[in-house]
């Protein structure tokens, strides 16, 4: 992987993600922002910023240059994230031994937005039916049938 990277491949094609067991640190929040210092002011890039429940907001920035990305703590001093490879995931800095959130990580490396990555209610899909004699019904692939004693 070394000799891949200095012949110029980007770390992001040379490291492989997994979804880590590893503990991370509780968050409360997640939001994305503006990043103040994005070149295009057009269209500013956008920072993740994380409330954490032990550490405080920590922000984090995505590589423009193909690399693993930026940790911003709250002295607005930017950290590059580090990989690990027995971990298969992205370390932080500012909460030493502690593993990034997947959802972060996701952000991070896959350029998706947080709208994205946080799923949303599921509707139901299933019609539920009363036939005369009480008999509820509904059908998800498998067929349900529930009668009520009286």
């Amino acid at each position: 992987k070394v000799c891949a990277w200095l012949r110029g491949r980007s770390i992001t094609k040379l490291v492989s993600i997994k979804h880590s067991m590893e503990a991370t640190p509780p968050y409360s929040s997640l939001k994305e922002e503006p990043d103040p210092e994005s070149a295009d002011k057009t269209t500013p890039a956008t920072l993740l910023c994380v409330t954490y429940k032990q550490h405080g907001q920590l922000r984090y920035r995505r590589s423009s240059h193909g690399g693993l990305g930026e940790e911003i703590d709250q002295s607005q001093v930017a950290h590059k994230l580090s990989y690990s490879e027995s971990k298969k995931t992205l370390l932080s800095h500012c909460v030493p031994g502690w593993a990034l959130p997947r959802k972060v990580v996701t952000w991070l490396l896959e350029m998706r937005c947080l709208a994205d990555l946080i799923p949303g209610k599921k509707k139901a899909s299933a019609e539920v039916q009363k036939d005369d004699e009480g008999i509820v019904s509904w059908s998800d692939g498998k067929k349900y049938s529930v009668q009520a004693k009286t």
